[in-house]
């Protein structure tokens, strides 16, 4: 029974459009807001007294 849709071509990158870059580098920022956000939160009272 073939499948409806096509292998991947070998030696091609996947093409993305701009939605998921867009969700991928919000992701990336989302992500390292945080871990800097409770760093600071963390070890602001040692750097400030």
């Amino acid at each position: 029974m073939p499948s409806s849709r096509e292998p991947p071509e070998y030696g091609k990158p996947p093409e993305y459009g701009f939605k998921d870059w867009f969700l991928f580098l919000a992701a990336i920022t989302a992500t390292l807001t945080v871990c800097v956000g409770c760093t600071a939160w963390v070890y602001g009272p040692l750097f400030t007294g």
